[in-house]
C-alpha cells in the first residue's frame, strides 16, 4: 500500500480513503456543503442544509423543505402540498388539488371545488349553477334552499317554485296561459284569458263560458240560466245574476242570502263562503278573523272591494308572513330558524341551539355552541388547540405546530419540534437541555442518572455527564479535560494543545469562577 500524500479533490479541505471522498470542505467566498462525501454548492433533492453545513434528509415525501427537515416547500408526483406537509389529498375545506402540486382555496362563496372555475357546493346564502356560487337564481331556475341549487324549471315555465308542470308562476312562449300553476296553449272552460296578467281567470259563477274581459261576459250559461245578448250576463230572469251576498240556489234557480260574514257564498252555510271582505279572510270556506296556522293573510281587490283569504305558507314554515320559504315566522317540525329562513340543518358556521340556528364564534369554523371554545374545525390560517376545543394564531408555549394544529410538548419541554422528550428546544427554569432532553440541574460533582436522581460524578470531574472518568464536562483547578476523550488530565498528551474556553453555564459566571481548560486536537495546518 502506498504511504504518500494525495492532494485531496479542489473542493475538499481534508479527506480520507481517496482524493474525493471529503471530510471536510473548503471555506471560501462561495459556501460549499458536504453531502455523502463530496462537497455540493446546494443541497440535492430531498435534502436541506444543516446549521453544520452539511446536507440532511428532508422527512418523506418532501422534494425540497426547509431548514428544520420536517416542513415540506414541494412534493413529489402524486402529493400535493398543504400547510408545510405532502398529502395525497387536500384536507383544508373550501380547497382542491391544483395542478402545480398545491393545495389552492376554491372561488369565493364556494365551500367546496373540483378546481377554481368549477364549485360543487356553495356558501351559506349561495346557489349552485353549472358549478359557479349565485346570489340568485336566473330566470328559467327556482331556488332549492335545503340542496343550495338552482334547479331548472319545467320547460312549459317561464319562472317557477319547483321543478314540475304545476308549479310554474309565468309561462314561456308556446304556452303562455297559467291556470293554477300549468301553462297550456288554451283556458279551460269557465275561464278566459287575462291579457294583461296572462293568466286564465274563473268566469263568473253564473256561466259556463266566458270571454273576458270581465268575468260575467258570458258567452254560454249555467244550468237553468238564460243570457241576456245586451249585457252578456246570465241570470235567472234574463238580468244580470243574484245580487251581492246571495246565491243561486242550484234546484230553485233564485236567488237566497248567504251568512253574514260572507262577501259572496254558493250556500246558505257559515262554511259555503266563496270570498270573504276584509278584515275578514277565507279559509275552507268560512270567514275567520285570523288565519291559522300555516297559512297567512292575504287580499286581493275585486270589483272595487278589498278580499280577504288565508293561503298556505311553504312546507317549511309552521307560520308565515307570505308564500315564500324566505318569509317564515316559526319553522314546521325537523326545522331550524336560520335568520328569516327555515333550515333543515345548520349550515358552516352556524349551531343548532333548541329551534334555532345560532352563529358560531368568528373563531370557529365549525362549532357545537357558543364562545371561542366550542369550535370543532378552525377556518386558515387558524390552528387548532389539542386537547381544546380553541382556535389560535398561534401555537402557544408548551405546544408545537404540526399542519394545521398544535400539538401539546412532552411535559419535561417549555418549547419543542416534537412531542417526544428527545426533541425539546428550551427548557423550563431549573432544568437543563442537553441534545434536546430537558434534565434536572444536579449540583456540582453530581449527574442526572436515567432514573433522574442526582448521582456523584467521578472524583476526577467537577461536572459531568455520566458515572466514570470519560464523562467529565469540566475539570478541577490544575487539570485539563481531553476533548475527545471526555477524562481530565494533568497535562495533555503530545499531539493535543491546551486551549482556553469561557464559561457557558449560567450558575458559574454568577459565582465568578476562574476560566477552565480542556484538551483539543491540533490543527495539522499549525501544528
Amino acid at each position: 500500500m502506498s504511504q504518500l500524500c494525495e492532494e485531496c479533490s479542489p473542493n475538499c479541505e481534508t479527506c480520507e480513503g481517496a482524493s474525493d471522498k471529503c471530510v471536510s470542505c473548503k471555506s471560501g467566498p462561495f459556501k460549499l456543503l458536504l453531502h455523502q462525501g463530496r462537497c455540493w454548492s446546494n443541497c440535492p433533492d430531498g435534502f436541506f442544509e444543516t446549521a453544520e453545513g452539511m446536507c440532511e434528509a428532508c422527512e418523506a415525501p418532501c422534494v425540497t423543505c426547509d431548514v428544520s427537515g420536517s416542513q415540506c416547500l414541494s412534493c413529489g408526483e402524486g402529493n400535493f402540498l398543504e400547510g408545510g406537509q405532502c398529502r395525497v389529498n387536500c384536507s383544508l375545506d373550501r380547497s382542491y388539488a391544483a395542478a402545480d402540486g398545491m393545495c389552492r382555496r376554491c372561488a369565493p362563496h364556494c365551500d367546496a371545488c373540483i378546481d377554481d372555475k368549477t364549485c360543487s357546493k356553495c356558501s351559506f346564502l349561495y346557489l349552485l349553477l353549472n358549478g359557479v356560487c349565485q346570489a340568485s337564481c336566473p330566470e328559467g331556475y327556482f331556488e332549492d334552499l335545503d340542496e343550495g341549487h338552482c334547479v331548472r324549471c319545467h320547460p312549459s315555465c317561464a319562472t317557477c317554485s319547483g321543478p314540475l308542470a304545476d308549479d310554474c308562476e309565468t309561462c314561456s312562449t308556446p304556452t303562455p296561459k297559467l291556470y293554477e300553476g300549468t301553462c297550456s296553449e288554451e283556458c279551460p272552460d269557465s275561464t278566459y284569458f287575462e291579457t294583461s296578467t296572462r293568466e286564465c281567470q274563473e268566469c263568473h259563477q253564473t256561466c259556463a263560458r266566458c270571454t273576458g274581459p270581465e268575468p260575467n261576459l258570458c258567452t254560454q250559461c249555467g244550468k237553468g240560466l238564460a243570457l241576456d245578448p245586451n249585457t252578456l250576463m246570465c241570470g235567472v230572469t234574463g238580468d244580470s245574476g243574484c245580487p251581492p251576498r246571495t246565491f243561486l240556489h242550484a234546484n230553485r234557480f233564485t236567488c237566497q242570502a248567504c251568512q253574514r260574514q260572507c262577501q259572496s257564498c254558493e250556500g246558505p252555510g257559515p262554511a259555503d263562503c266563496l270570498t270573504c271582505a276584509l278584515p275578514r279572510y277565507l279559509h275552507k270556506g268560512l270567514c275567520v278573523s285570523e288565519c291559522p296556522a300555516g297559512s297567512y293573510a292575504a287580499s286581493e281587490e275585486a270589483d272595487g272591494m278589498d278580499l280577504g283569504f288565508c293561503s298556505t305558507c311553504d312546507h317549511v314554515c309552521a307560520t308565515c308572513s307570505g308564500a315564500s320559504p324566505k318569509d317564515c315566522t316559526s319553522c314546521s317540525r325537523g326545522y331550524l330558524r336560520l335568520l328569516h329562513l327555515c333550515v333543515s340543518h345548520c349550515p358552516t358556521g352556524f349551531y343548532a341551539d333548541g329551534d334555532r340556528c345560532e352563529k358560531c364564534h368568528r373563531s370557529c369554523d365549525q362549532c357545537s355552541g357558543p364562545g371561542p371554545e366550542s369550535c370543532q374545525a378552525c377556518p386558515a390560517p387558524l390552528l387548532e388547540l389539542h386537547g381544546t376545543r380553541l382556535c389560535v394564531e398561534h401555537c402557544p408555549q408548551r405546544f408545537y405546530q404540526t399542519g394545521q394544529r398544535c400539538t401539546q410538548c412532552h411535559t419535561s419541554c417549555q418549547s419543542c419540534t416534537d412531542s417526544n422528550p428527545q426533541s425539546c428546544v428550551t427548557c423550563d427554569w431549573g432544568s437543563i437541555l442537553q441534545k434536546g432532553v430537558c434534565y434536572p440541574r444536579c449540583e456540582e460533582s453530581r449527574y442526572l442518572s436515567l432514573s433522574e436522581v442526582c448521582e456523584l460524578c467521578d472524583g476526577s470531574c467537577r461536572h459531568c455527564s455520566a458515572a466514570g472518568p470519560q464523562s467529565c464536562l469540566t475539570c478541577h483547578a490544575g487539570f485539563a479535560l481531553h476533548a475527545m476523550e471526555g477524562r481530565c488530565v494533568r497535562c495533555c498528551p503530545q499531539d493535543l494543545v491546551r486551549q482556553h474556553a469561557a464559561r457557558e453555564e449560567e450558575e458559574e459566571q454568577r459565582e465568578g469562577e476562574q476560566e477552565h481548560e480542556t484538551c483539543c486536537v491540533c490543527d495539522p495546518g499549525t501544528g
